[in-house]
C-alpha cells in the first residue's frame, strides 16, 4: 500500500464523522504516544526534504486521538477502548476489545504485522505494569512527601463522589520554596498514607487513613484501576470515608524562616485549633483556624484578630476585604489570586463568576475588556450591556451595531470583516452576501438579484490554485459573484440606474 493510499484510507475515515466535537474524554500518554509513533511511521521513513511533502503531512494526529480516544478499559487493562463512531461519541458508548484489533479502527491502514507488534507492546508495557500494581503503607515524613510528589501512572480515571484527580491535586508539586512537603504535616503519628504503585515507582492512587479509627479521606487516583484497588484496600481492612473520623487528631509543627507553618490544603476537616506555645495542630469540627490555601504555608493566629475564611490564614479586620455574595471576609492575598471586584456595582466576587466585557477604545479599533460578574450581567442593571452570541463575547451597547438579518449583536469592529453595511437599506448584514456593485455601491447578493438591472457570473478570485489529490490536481480556488448593468442601463450622476433605451424611445 501506498503512502498517498494509507493517507486516503485515514481521511476517508476521520471523514465519516462529520462535524465532531473536540472534547477529548479519555486520556492515556503512554497509548497516546505509541499510537502516535505507529502514525509518523511512514514520515519517519521518508528521509529528507521529502518527509515535509509526505501525503499524511495532510493530516493532524489529534484528529484522530479526538475522535477514537484509545485508552485502556477501564474494568480490564488487557483491553483497548475507543469510540467507533461519531454517534457512539456522543452517547458516551465505548467499543472495548483486544489490541490488535482496535488499533486497525483507529490507523485502518496497518498490517497485520504491525498490528500484531503494537499489541505485544501493550501486554509489555500496559497490562504487565497495571497488574502488577502493589498497595503500599507510609507514615514517615519521606513516604509523604514522596508519594505526594512522585508521577503519576497514565491513565483515564472514572471521577465520582469520594474520588479525585490525582494529576490534578494542587499538593502534588514540589513546593522546593517551603523547609518540607506540606504533606508532611501528616507524619505527625496519627496518619499513615496509602497508595497503589507500579514497578516504575509511579503512583496510581493515594489516601490519607487514621489506622486508630479506621477512617479514610477521599481518595485520588490516575487509574480507574489503581483506584479500585486501593479502594478493595481500605474496604478489605474496614476503613470508612467520614470527617468526623479525623477530629482530634494532630499534624506535625513544621516552622518556616518567617514564622509561619507548613501544611497541606485538607479536603475534611480543615478547620483546627492552633497552640503557638506547646506548637501543636489539632484538627477540629469548628476550630478558629482553616488549612484551606494551596500555597502549603500558613501564618499562626497569634498576632491578628480575625482569619480569612477563604485560606484561614491570620489577618487583622480592618484590612480584610467583605465579599457580599458569599458573606465572608477575606485577606488580601486571597482577593488578588481570586477574587475580584466587578466594574458594574463594585462588589467583590468570585474569579469563577467573572465575565470580560468588552469595549472599544481609541481610533485604531483596540479593544480593551472590564471584569464583571455574571450575577450583575443577569440582573436588570446592566442594560449598557449586549451579549454578542456570534463572538460568544459581551459588548458595551455604544460599541455594537444590531443586524436583524442574522438576530445579533456585532461590534462595530467586525463591520467588513464579518458583517458589512448595505448601501440600498443601511441595514447589517453577513459579510459573505456582500456584493460590489460598478457604482461603488455594496448589496445582498438577494438585493442585487430583486433589483433585476444586473446580470450575475461567478468569476475566480484570484490566481488558480491547486493541491495534489491522489495524484491529480485539483482547482482550489475561490469563485465570487460579480454584478454588472444589463444592457441599456446606466448609472446617472447620484449612482441611481437609469434606463438608457427608454431614453431613446422619449426622443424619438
Amino acid at each position: 500500500m501506498t503512502d498517498e493510499e494509507k493517507a486516503r484510507i485515514l481521511a476517508d475515515t476521520l471523514e465519516s464523522w462529520g462535524e465532531c466535537d473536540l472534547v477529548t474524554r479519555y486520556q492515556h500518554a503512554d497509548v497516546w504516544g505509541r499510537i502516535s509513533d505507529l502514525f509518523d511511521a511512514p514520515m519517519r521513513a521518508q528521509r529528507g526534504t521529502d518527509c515535509a511533502a509526505h501525503p499524511l503531512r495532510r493530516i493532524s494526529f489529534y484528529q484522530v486521538l479526538d475522535r477514537f480516544n484509545p485508552a485502556p478499559a477501564e474494568k480490564d487493562s488487557r483491553l483497548l477502548a475507543i469510540f467507533k463512531s461519531k454517534e457512539h461519541k456522543d452517547a458516551d458508548r465505548r467499543t472495548i476489545g483486544k489490541p490488535h484489533k482496535m488499533i486497525k479502527y483507529v490507523l485502518p491502514y496497518l498490517t497485520d504485522e504491525e498490528c500484531g507488534a503494537f499489541a505485544q507492546w501493550w501486554r509489555d508495557k500496559i497490562q504487565t505494569q497495571e497488574s502488577a500494581l502493589v498497595v503500599k503503607t507510609g507514615t514517615t515524613r519521606d513516604d509523604f512527601a514522596r508519594v505526594y510528589k512522585a508521577p503519576c501512572i497514565s491513565g483515564n480515571p472514572t471521577y465520582c463522589n469520594g474520588r479525585k484527580s490525582l494529576s490534578g491535586s494542587c499538593m502534588r508539586y514540589g513546593f522546593d520554596t517551603l523547609p518540607a512537603h506540606p504533606a508532611e504535616a501528616y507524619a505527625s503519628g496519627d496518619f499513615q498514607i496509602a497508595y497503589v504503585e507500579n514497578p516504575d515507582g509511579q503512583i496510581g492512587a493515594r489516601v490519607i487513613i487514621r489506622p486508630s479509627n479506621k477512617t479514610h479521606a477521599p481518595v485520588y487516583l490516575s487509574t480507574t484501576l489503581a483506584g479500585e484497588k486501593l479502594e478493595s484496600w481500605l474496604a478489605e481492612n474496614q476503613y470508612e470515608a467520614t470527617e468526623r473520623g479525623f477530629y482530634g487528631a494532630q499534624l506535625l509543627w513544621i516552622e518556616t524562616r518567617t514564622g509561619g507553618i507548613v501544611a497541606p490544603y485538607l479536603d475534611i476537616c480543615s478547620d483546627a485549633e492552633i497552640d503557638t506555645e506547646e506548637k501543636t495542630i489539632t484538627l477540629t469540627r469548628h476550630g478558629g483556624f482553616s488549612f484551606r490555601s494551596t500555597a502549603g504555608e500558613y501564618m499562626p493566629p497569634d498576632n491578628f484578630d480575625s482569619c480569612c475564611d477563604c485560606c484561614g490564614e491570620g489577618m487583622m479586620s480592618e484590612d480584610s476585604i467583605y465579599v457580599e455574595s458569599m458573606g465572608e471576609c477575606i485577606c488580601q492575598s486571597c482577593y488578588e489570586r481570586s477574587y475580584f471586584t466587578c466594574a458594574g456595582n463594585e462588589n467583590v466576587y468570585s474569579d469563577n463568576s467573572a465575565v470580560s466585557v468588552w469595549t472599544m477604545r481609541g481610533t485604531r479599533e483596540e479593544t480593551t475588556e472590564e471584569t464583571y460578574s455574571q450575577d450583575y450581567l443577569e440582573s436588570g442593571d446592566a442594560s449598557g450591556i449586549v451579549y454578542c452570541e456570534s463572538r460568544n463575547e459581551y459588548w458595551l451597547c455604544e460599541d455594537v451595531v444590531y443586524c436583524e438579518s442574522m438576530s445579533d449583536y456585532f461590534p462595530t469592529c467586525d463591520i467588513g470583516k464579518v458583517i458589512f453595511q448595505s448601501d440600498l437599506d443601511s441595514e447589517y448584514y453577513d459579510i459573505a452576501e456582500k456584493i460590489d456593485l460598478p457604482n461603488g455601491q455594496s448589496w445582498t447578493l438577494d438585493q442585487v438579484k430583486e433589483s433585476g438591472h444586473y446580470t450575475l457570473t461567478q468569476e475566480r478570485d484570484g490566481p488558480e490554485k491547486t493541491r495534489l489529490d491522489d495524484g491529480q490536481f485539483v482547482d482550489c480556488s475561490k469563485y465570487v459573484w460579480i454584478a454588472r448593468l444589463k444592457d441599456g442601463l446606466d448609472y446617472d450622476e447620484s449612482g441611481d440606474v437609469v434606463d438608457n433605451q427608454l431614453k431613446l424611445d422619449l426622443a424619438a
